[in-house]
């Protein structure tokens, strides 16, 4: 831990220069002590650290299948879960945005 916001900022700044004792990693990689010590520091932003969304492999599969000029066969049912997947994302992010600016406007 830094005694004030300059001090990191020039920890950081020096990091790349081979600096002893001084070691970067994602907060994903991190010990439970250090993300617990994160999250809960004042300035820490919980939405800049979040679970990656849900990926399917429709998109790549079309991509690929087009630049090859091939038609791929996949069962109708493996494609309606595909769909299905990414239709609950989209609902969970518009729950979500819509409950940021029902914060915001005070409801």
């Amino acid at each position: 831990a830094f005694s004030a916001p300059q001090a990191a900022r020039d920890a950081l700044a020096t990091a790349g220069t081979g600096v002893a004792g001084i070691c970067l990693q994602p907060l994903s990689q991190a010990s439970t002590a250090s993300r617990s010590k994160v999250m809960t520091s004042p300035d820490f932003v919980a939405s800049s650290v979040g679970p990656r969304p849900e990926k399917t492999a429709m998109v790549a599969r079309r991509l690929i299948s087009n630049a090859l000029g091939v038609r791929l066969k996949v069962s109708s049912e493996d494609r309606q879960k595909e769909r299905q997947t990414l239709h609950d994302a989209r609902e969970r992010k518009r729950d979500t945005a819509k409950k940021k600016a029902d914060i915001w406007e005070g409801e």
